[in-house]
């Protein structure tokens, strides 16, 4: 992306023609050169929870559990969606979802 943006801007280039050479979609390239959109963003969403308070969630859920004490999903999500709540990033839902749950799973065992 960053070449392709370098030889537009220098004019040696034209927006179509980067887009064969590279195979970037066009609309692409036009948002990144007429700044309708930041070059280097994630096109995908912004988490919720940050790693650290992930982290921090899966720690308290194993520590709870090594305590003897019970934690199922539905109080582990909720634990979650008041802490992103805090946070200032509710979930969309009043809890997260079952995609998020497994996500965060996947996430901490790799």
């Amino acid at each position: 992306m960053t070449s392709a943006l370098v030889e537009i801007a220098s004019g040696t280039t034209s927006i179509r023609e980067a887009s064969r050479k590279y195979g970037i979609p066009r609309g692409t390239i036009q948002d990144r050169v007429h700044n309708r959109v930041e070059d280097g963003t994630c096109p995908c969403r912004q988490p919720k929870l940050c790693k650290d308070d992930e982290t921090k969630l899966m720690d308290y859920a194993s520590n709870r559990a090594c305590m003897g004490i019970g934690f199922s999903k539905t109080n582990f999500l909720r634990y979650a969606a008041d802490l992103a709540s805090k946070r200032g990033k509710p979930f969309k839902n009043p809890i997260p979802t079952g995609k998020w749950w497994k996500g965060i799973k996947k996430e901490q065992v790799t």
